[in-house]
């Protein structure tokens, strides 16, 4: 689940350049590197560079805590870059899909490269909200047949094709993804037994904490005046500790780089309170919750 913050105008996605019948092969890059995991007290990365010279593109896989979705930032300057937008869409297709999927991007700079980052579940196509607000019989079932073809999916992945603005497509050879992920899932274990959870307990939940209405209305008046005035904006991914009462108990920002000011703004956003979450008896227990707060100016 992820919140939004509009403040000063809307936010609009920029809408990925229709594929024509006569698009360019894509520019193909091969690993230059092998995978390596990197262990932090709020994240767990894979991270690998493909290509070379100017034709290289650093891809990172993050997870903060949630074990099947997962966040991409690819860096290098074979990637579009806009000079006016924070926010735009790509397409990209993992090589079991038979069609390629469109997300929401955050685009900018990192070392003067080109920086595009988007969601990915690494695994078959899930509707997050649909499943969030289903029945519990229906996330169940959702859930069930989401987890039954997931190992399978992930054996055949091997490869990303991003879809570009000017019908530009580059593709990663990734390799077999199974034990990269795998070792990303063993990083997200530890993570949960560092919060002081179970990771059996956290992965079988019937549902995560859900924040109530008036949480989510707190967090909505709460963009910081001075980033609103310099025109700063934010991405910024959090954990809260939910008890089985439904009472925030502990809130940590994942990234240390975010400014004092949104770290403030999203912790005492959050502190309404939560519907707590389930086990996969139906009964209340204390959870994390896990979302990216987004703040951003006038749709930059």
């Amino acid at each position: 689940m992820a919140l939004f913050r509009k403040a000063a105008g809307v936010i609009a996605l920029l809408a990925a350049a229709p594929l024509s019948a006569d698009a360019p092969s894509p520019l193909v890059l091969q690993p230059a590197t092998g995978w390596s995991v990197d262990y932090a007290d709020e994240r767990c990365s894979l991270m690998r560079t493909f290509g070379e010279g100017e034709q290289s593109i650093r891809l990172q896989v993050d997870s903060f805590g949630n074990p099947y979705r997962y966040r991409l930032l690819l860096v290098g300057k074979p990637l579009p870059h806009s000079a006016v937008r924070a926010t735009g869409s790509i397409r990209y297709r993992l090589s079991p899909d038979s069609e390629p999927r469109q997300t929401a991007t955050l685009e900018g700079r990192s070392n003067d490269l080109a920086a595009i980052s988007f969601d990915s579940l690494f695994g078959p196509e899930f509707d997050w909200d649909s499943y969030t607000d289903a029945t519990d019989a229906g996330r169940d079932s959702v859930r069930a047949q989401f987890l039954a073809g997931l190992g399978a999916y992930r054996e055949k992945v091997d490869a990303i094709t991003l879809y570009m603005r000017g019908d530009r497509m580059i593709e990663l050879r990734l390799g077999r993804m199974t034990a990269p992920i795998a070792a990303l899932e063993t990083c997200i274990d530890d993570m949960y037994k560092s919060w002081g959870l179970d990771p059996a307990q956290t992965r079988a939940l019937k549902r995560p904490p859900v924040p109530i209405s008036a949480t989510v209305r707190n967090l909505q008046r709460r963009y910081p005046s001075d980033m609103i005035l310099s025109g700063t904006n934010a991405y910024v991914p959090v954990r809260v500790m939910v008890d089985a009462s439904g009472k925030p108990t502990g809130c940590a920002v994942q990234v240390q780089s975010v400014d004092a000011a949104f770290k403030e703004a999203v912790c005492a956003g959050m502190a309404r309170g939560f519907e707590p979450a389930l086990d996969s008896d139906g009964r209340p227990v204390a959870a994390m919750f896990q979302t990216a707060v987004l703040f951003l100016v006038n749709g930059a």
